[in-house]
């Protein structure tokens, strides 16, 4: 089946027909219109297109537009089952759109060092509900019956960049009409991107404001004659803005990624096509760039194949757009997937049917030696009834006993439970409000209170052995012996604030769990001053000896 590219930019929309696989196939048509940015205007042109190709093919759609949002962002290395709550989370305080507006995927970009801790990178790519809607809504009032994919422009260059050494990263710079991007790929993954609206039609405005030209005319002059020594002044502004653009972002990410330089550059889009627009922006590149590798690090970006240079997002669309990033709606990717299953299971009915063909040869052969294994099976079943009786008996007379242990396990489980209902109790009402508290934890192996003294006044008690039997001194002593039933216990928190003022504070809270009543012997094991945010913390962990509270 044929395959439909449509590269939907901001001032045109591009189609391309392909039939054949990567590398291998025949261009059967193209075609660009004019583009408004209008919903309408995209349906007429979808229209239009199948009437000249038809509806019966497989349709990709590209999207350069502010509408599709694109995040770059670290979290910690989490496990997998607690990735997508963290993702969820990060992305919804970057955004403002509710994520159940959006339909989005994350891309996993790797490991990063951040201030000396290892972090997880991520993409975003995500739009919103409303305007899949309406895209999807001029593909249907058009009549295509097959719609797989609608992704961002930015991921189709991927497939075209070449694969380097591993050590570097290639940028690709996508002047379009009235936005451009800069996408920075390393090992043909996009790991950074930014839009700026810095684009073609800056340049016709320039000409517009400085030669007092109308729209068209400026448009004209702009593609005849470029940056002639005419309209060199004016056009250098716009030029000098894009390249400034160009470069803090070149800057920006080689202070985030040292390792992996930017060392090529592509440029690519319709403002490329400007007369003498390429030259200028390259000597203007090479500025921050090594002069040495001039001719090799900034190009053009051409199609694989023999096509125009603004139809190469249209062929990658078509040939090769296994694995890009996929925001249609969940149900259409269903439909797609159906597709694809219904195809290999036409081609693996065949398969099972040849299979079945030789199988049944050998059928009644094998159904015979089953039916002797099925009586030898009975007989092993009986012999296990008998001895199931038998356990069932015995298991009966102990069954006793270990409700009895099971008894003396969930009281010890109740005790805990009230001595940490009690100690959170205390712990809300007491603390001030800069204090967190991150984890309780009891002791569990006898891990945390063999590290920790005894009360000295109750072990002693406890080991005397003066002959005196008074009531008081007998209490005492069974206080001091009840105490090798205690609990240890961990408190893990954080205070924000000023270094001093928290460590004042953590005095306090020690001062304040020993006066508290089932908590003694309390010591610091642990604390540590960070930097979170901007904002020092100061970051504790307690050791104690604690009451057991019975029921």
């Amino acid at each position: 089946m044929d395959q439909l590219g449509i590269d939907i930019g901001t001032v045109s929309v591009k189609y391309l027909r392909w039939n054949g696989k990567k590398g291998k196939g025949t261009i059967i048509s193209k075609g660009v219109y004019p583009y408004t940015g209008d919903y309408g205007n995209l349906a007429e042109i979808l229209d239009d297109i199948v009437i000249k190709e038809g509806n019966d093919l497989e349709v990709s759609i590209g999207l350069t537009s502010q509408n599709i949002q694109k995040r770059i962002f670290t979290i910690p290395i989490l496990p997998k089952n607690e990735l997508k709550d963290a993702l969820n989370w990060s992305i919804s305080k970057m955004i403002s759109t509710p994520l159940e507006e959006m339909i989005y995927e994350f891309s996993m970009l790797g490991e990063v060092d951040e201030r000396g801790t290892k972090k997880q990178e991520v993409l975003f790519t995500g739009i919103q509900k409303a305007d899949a809607d309406n895209i999807l809504s001029a593909i249907n009032l058009a009549g295509f019956q097959k719609f797989r994919l609608l992704t961002d422009i930015a991921f189709t260059f991927a497939r075209a960049v070449e694969k380097d050494d591993k050590k570097n990263s290639v940028a690709v710079i996508d002047v379009g009409g009235r936005q451009s991007g800069i996408y920075i790929f390393y090992n043909q993954k996009l790991c950074f991107v930014r839009d700026i609206m810095t684009a073609s039609e800056s340049f016709t405005d320039a000409l517009m404001s400085e030669m007092n030209l109308s729209y068209d005319d400026a448009e004209k002059h702009k593609r005849d004659f470029g940056f002639n020594d005419e309209a060199l002044v004016a056009l250098s502004v716009p030029l000098e803005r894009l390249s400034g653009e160009i470069k803090r972002t070149f800057s920006v990410y080689s202070q985030r990624y040292p390792e992996k330089p930017v060392r090529k550059v592509f440029i690519t889009g319709g403002g490329a096509k400007i007369p003498g627009f390429f030259s200028k922006l390259a000597e203007s590149l090479m500025e921050e760039m090594d002069k040495d590798l001039m001719e090799e690090v900034i190009d053009v970006l051409r199609p694989p194949v023999d096509i125009d240079d603004e139809y190469l997002s249209s062929y990658i669309l078509c040939a090769n757009h296994e694995g890009l990033i996929n925001l249609l709606p969940e149900e259409i990717k269903a439909q797609v997937k159906q597709e694809i299953y219904s195809k290999w299971i036409r081609i693996g009915t065949v398969a099972v049917v040849s299979v079945l063909i030789i199988f049944s040869l050998n059928i009644l052969n094998k159904m015979n030696q089953a039916n002797t294994s099925l009586q030898i099976e009975k007989t092993v079943i009986d012999e296990k009834k008998k001895q199931y009786v038998t356990f069932s008996n015995n298991l009966a007379a102990t069954s006793s006993q270990n409700y009895n242990e099971f008894v003396a396990v969930q009281n010890e489980i109740k005790k805990k439970d009230v001595t940490f209902i009690a100690l959170m109790k205390y712990l809300s009402a007491t603390l001030p409000e800069n204090i967190h508290l991150k984890e309780l934890e009891f002791d569990v192996y006898n891990k945390i209170i063999t590290g920790i003294p005894k009360e000295p006044k109750k072990e002693a008690l406890r080991k005397s052995d003066d002959p005196q039997n008074d009531a008081a001194a007998l209490a005492a002593k069974k206080a001091a012996e009840a105490s090798e039933k205690d609990y240890g216990i961990k408190i893990r928190g954080e205070i924000y604030g000023d270094v001093d003022l928290a460590e004042t504070a953590l005095m306090n809270i020690l001062v304040r769990l020993q006066k508290m009543g089932f908590l003694y012997n309390v010591d610091i094991a642990q604390k540590e001053v960070k930097d979170i945010k901007g904002q020092k913390v100061l970051e504790f962990m307690l050791t104690a000896r604690c009451m057991t509270y019975e029921i």
